[in-house]
């Protein structure tokens, strides 16, 4: 997340989207918003975890160099529940939005896009009911 061409690869992705005029919430594309707000929700992690529990692990890191042996805040550092945490959400996130890319989902059903689909023919008062044959 981190890495500047993390935030790339979404943006070329929404860029591709609106070339093709694909609606970001169109039916049949909500899949595209849904993945674009849990990747909005790892953004917050950077200021909030981990630069600031970076900045504490590196510190940490120099101490045990200069020392020569592990030390008990280098410990605590690797053990930072609160990082873990934020890692193991951001892999599930890719997760959910991989298999949501792979399968896009919310889509209308068969039934639904059927309907839509059939001939009218105008009834009283200008109304179109679906023809049945």
């Amino acid at each position: 997340m981190v890495q500047p061409g993390s935030f790339a690869v979404p943006l070329a992705g929404l860029a591709a989207a609106f070339a093709k005029g694909l609606p970001w919430t169109g039916s049949g594309n909500r899949w595209l918003l849904t993945s674009l707000v849990l990747f909005l929700s790892l953004a917050p992690m950077i200021p909030l975890i981990y630069l600031p529990r970076g900045r504490i692990f590196e510190a940490a890191l120099v101490s045990a160099r200069e020392s020569g042996e592990v030390t008990p805040e280098l410990r605590a550092a690797f053990g930072d529940s609160l990082v873990s945490f934020a890692r193991i959400y951001e892999l599930a996130v890719v997760g959910i939005v991989l298999a949501l890319m792979v399968t896009k989902p919310f889509r209308p059903s068969r039934v639904e896009d059927t309907r839509s689909r059939l001939p009218t023919i105008s009834g009283r008062c200008g109304k179109s009911e679906p023809r049945i044959a």
